[in-house]
């Protein structure tokens, strides 16, 4: 997430085109997941777990060798790819193992894991390109994908009694006008925090940090901490704090931190970006709460929760198709701001819609 970017701008891409070439990722993701997710629900999950791994590997392997920015665009539909495969079966094979009543609660435990990899992995990420090369640090990700792939071919199977599936079937499954409406305005609610999130921390925060003169280990360093505080907080308030109380931490921690982050030096920047990890991480079961409570019931779970993920999806490759053009225009402080504002209206509307909606 954040690598790609200072590569392009460590050689003097235009700020408006790197957010062009990052769009390319969410956009395979959502044509991907949207047909990957329908199709488990026939053939089972394994098989995307492999596919993970395998289209993580090559986009690593294209950012390494590739010579212009066509290239880093393809390297990004393979990385849409690799997310898509994961994402479009980790939720339903997490519903069909989960022993809690509420899957929410185990999938926002997983993400407490996921935060803390992705927290040492940019750490890593920071050391790395201070002591080698982007080339370098593309290929020891490529490595790394290799041995996923391999463990992933020993993961359990979890079929659905559904057989083999026809055009018709998979595409009846995506049919927005079949689905209950709750997963309609679920979706667009979720898109707020989406669009915020992807212009924060796939354009802006990484570019940002570079413009005004952040290390590379420096950026590693701050963006460690915000995930590692962020981790910490998913498991010390996942079923501990009613959503309620959660959410208004959550505002706070969020908005302020955000607010005060253009104009802040490195060690304050860390400070800022541990603060409002521990507010993202208060508030993180929400997003599982609202996609589980939007497919509650579903009989095609893996093909809804993807719908589910349609407006959220959207929102990243508007915020990146533009993002670079908003910094053109309004610099840096505006955009934090902006980011503050969808998280806290994606808070405040997600609570109101899942107690509007609760049965």
């Amino acid at each position: 997430m954040v690598v790609l970017p200072l590569l392009l701008i460590s050689r003097n891409v235009e700020v408006t085109q790197i957010g062009l070439v990052l769009a390319f990722s969410p956009f395979a993701f959502l044509v991907f997941r949207l047909l990957f997710a329908s199709i488990a629900d026939f053939l089972g999950v394994k098989r995307f777990f492999i596919l993970n791994a395998l289209a993580g590997s090559l986009c690593n392997l294209i950012y390494a060798f590739t010579p212009g920015l066509s290239g880093y665009a393809v390297g990004k539909i393979f990385e849409g790819i690799n997310s898509a495969s994961i994402w479009a079966v980790n939720r339903t094979a997490l519903k069909s193992l989960s022993k809690e009543r509420d899957p929410s609660v185990d999938s926002a435990r997983i993400n407490t894991i996921r935060i803390f990899a992705y927290s040492f992995a940019t750490l890593g990420a920071g050391f790395l390109l201070g002591l080698i090369s982007f080339e370098g640090t593309f290929l020891l990700l490529a490595a790394l994908g290799v041995v996923n792939l391999v463990i992933s071919f020993f993961t359990r199977e979890i079929q659905f009694p559904k057989g083999r599936p026809s055009l018709g079937q998979v595409l009846s499954q995506l049919d927005f006008r079949e689905k209950p409406q709750v997963i309609i305005t679920s979706s667009i609610v979720m898109g707020i925090a989406s669009f915020g999130g992807a212009l924060l921390f796939r354009l802006v925060l990484p570019i940002f940090m570079d413009s005004v003169g952040f290390t590379y280990l420096e950026i590693g360093l701050v963006l460690t901490l915000h995930w590692l505080f962020r981790g910490f907080s998913v498991f010390s308030t996942v079923k501990r704090l009613p959503m309620r109380e959660n959410a208004i931490i959550g505002s706070v921690l969020i908005f302020l931190p955000l607010i005060v982050f253009p104009f802040a030096s490195a060690p304050v920047a860390m400070i800022l970006a541990a603060l409002f990890g521990l507010g993202m991480g208060s508030v993180e079961v929400l997003w599982e709460k609202m996609i589980f409570h939007a497919t509650r019931g579903s009989k095609a779970v893996s093909s809804d929760i993807s719908l589910v993920q349609v407006a959220p999806t959207l929102g990243s490759i508007i915020a990146l198709a533009i993002g670079g053009f908003m910094i053109d225009w309004f610099g840096y402080p505006p955009l934090f701001i902006l980011s503050a504002i969808c998280y806290v209206a994606y808070l405040g509307l997600g609570l109101g819609l899942l107690k509007a909606t609760k049965k």
